[in-house]
Order: structure tokens, then sequence, then C-alpha cells
């Protein structure tokens, strides 16, 4: 079985917004259970909120599995070096939970 990481990533036009270890995210719950003690909850429900209200900014909202080795540092540098190209690549191998990409480039 092949081992993997799961991420939830944010962006809109101006960039990279969030980009969440959902996987890591997890284990917490399950540890804070255990524990009895608060658990840390993943906040989609706001990100989709903060995507409807900002419509202008074209959000985009994805799921992806990552190599185990993969990080979510390692995905936050992949949209600081090539931002297109991790849009790109998300769009491609992500499963979308929410895009209002834009239809047409902005021209100034």
């Amino acid at each position: 079985m092949t081992e993997y990481n799961l991420f939830l990533i944010m962006w809109d036009e101006y960039g990279l917004e969030c980009c969440l270890d959902v996987t890591q995210a997890e284990k917490d719950m399950v540890w804070a259970e255990l524990s009895n003690t608060t658990s840390p909850k993943i906040p989609i429900h706001l990100m989709m909120m903060r995507a409807r209200v900002n419509s202008h900014r074209h959000y985009e909202i994805y799921t992806v599995r990552a190599n185990e080795g993969i990080t979510a540092d390692d995905l936050i540098e992949l949209f600081t070096t090539n931002p297109q190209g991790a849009a790109d690549l998300i769009r491609q191998s992500g499963n979308q939970v929410y895009s209002n990409r834009a239809k047409t480039a902005v021209i100034t």
C-alpha cells in the first residue's frame, strides 16, 4: 500500500493563501479525542465562506494527495517559486472543492 499525505490548498489570483496538512490534522484530532482534550478543526467551512464573500478574488480550493515525504512546506515553496505551475499541477492532479476561477485574463 502506498502511503500519502492529504493537503487542503486554497489560493486566489494573488497567490497561495492556505496549505493545510489534513493527514496530520486528522492524527491530531484522534489524539485529542483519546486524551480528552480540545480537538483541532479543519476550517473548510470558513474557507468556503471567505471564497464566496470575496468572489472578485477568484478563489480555488482543492485537496491533493502527495507522496509521504512531501510536506506543506514543500507545497508552499512550489507556489512561491512557480505559482502558475503549482496551480496547474494541483488542478490536474487534485480534487476540486471550490472554484471561482477567472474565465478570462485581466488586461492591465
